[in-house]
């Protein structure tokens, strides 16, 4: 009796921890993201946007666990044709992480398309000043990017980043998560 009462139990904890970490969606004007944070934190998710400038249309969605950490997956839809080589945009990751010996930067791929990632950057203050012993991550990506034919460089309209802290264990387990399942596409 007793083993089946154990039994009982671990296919109730398992039933509840597979349905806690699921995959999440939301719209963000245009665009449904997704993702799997691969966590049973309590956490609220909003999309904001659209903001306009003369050059692009950005939108928004901030996760929030509760004060404890928060991040932001920005996209941004450029009028004009940007400079997409991943190449530069390591070299300008790079350059802010000189200073923290932790600190990586690579070149991978987000859900398929090439993308720039990094842990240990610095966070700033709204000064933009360094905060002395907090680090981000950051992943950026291009939904559209090509290469030119105008030479060895790519180009896009679609710019993706994320953006959170990377300040403990736990938000290291959450950026890898979102890392590995990460998905954003465009509505019809």
């Amino acid at each position: 009796m007793k083993l089946y009462a154990i039994l009982g139990m671990i296919l109730i904890l398992s039933a509840v921890s597979v349905a806690s970490a699921a995959i999440e969606k939301t719209a963000a004007g245009p665009y449904e993201v997704s993702f799997d944070l691969n966590t049973t934190e309590n956490h609220t998710i909003e999309a904001l946007g659209p903001a306009e400038t003369n050059m692009s249309t950005s939108y928004t969605v901030m996760i929030d666990f509760g004060g404890k950490s928060t991040l932001g997956i920005y996209i941004s839809e450029s009028k004009d044709p940007e400079d997409a080589t991943l190449a530069c945009l390591k070299d300008t990751l790079q350059a802010r992480s000189e200073n923290n010996p932790k600190a990586s930067v690579e070149i991978g791929t987000i859900d398929g398309k090439g993308a720039v990632i990094g842990f240990g950057l610095p966070l700033y203050d709204e000064q933009l000043k360094p905060l002395k012993d907090e680090s981000s991550f950051e992943y950026i990506y291009w939904l559209d990017g090509t290469k030119c034919e105008c030479g060895p460089v790519w180009v896009g309209k679609t710019q993706v980043r994320v953006v959170g802290p990377w300040i403990s264990e736990w938000d290291d387990a959450i950026a890898r998560s979102l890392l590995k399942s990460l998905k954003i596409s465009k509505m019809p």
